[in-house]
């Protein structure tokens, strides 16, 4: 999977799971090495945020999340609790992504997440999801008359 990966998006055998392929890139260059003056500062900035809120977080050098069409920021939410597919949910900003795809310049930050993941992570830490209460009253109607 990893080699297939390689050549479908060279970025994502960074991310590969396996260890021969991590043994083959663990003397690749870092990307926060190359950042440009504006990424770097709004990096900069973000974890400046994020500790002024008492935000805990890791720095992933080798995150590659959506890199072809994320700018500046990819960011993950990883637990250990669930296992080896631990990504809880993940995102980053697309300042122009809209724009890519023929739309106007619309800078945004979008993210996906698993309701399998967040129910399966919710029981491992021992929080219990209430059930619903049954239903007292069921209106419906059919068509205009009614």
């Amino acid at each position: 999977t990893c080699q297939e990966r390689y050549h479908t998006n060279p970025m994502r055998i960074l991310d590969c799971k396996s260890p021969i392929d991590q043994e083959l890139v663990k003397d690749a260059p870092m990307m926060l090495d190359y950042l440009c003056d504006d990424c770097r500062e709004a990096f900069e900035d973000l974890k400046k945020n994020l500790d002024a809120f008492g935000i805990e977080y890791v720095v992933n050098p080798k995150i590659v999340r959506g890199l072809d069409y994320y700018t500046k920021t990819a960011f993950e939410f990883v637990t250990t609790k669930i296992g080896a597919q631990g990504t809880v949910c993940g995102g980053g900003r697309y300042d122009g992504l809209v724009e890519e795809v023929g739309g106007p310049s619309t800078p945004g930050v979008g993210w996906g997440m698993g309701k399998e993941r967040i129910l399966m992570t919710s029981e491992a830490c021992g929080f219990e999801i209430p059930k619903p209460e049954g239903t007292e009253v069921f209106i419906a109607f059919m068509g205009d008359k009614a």
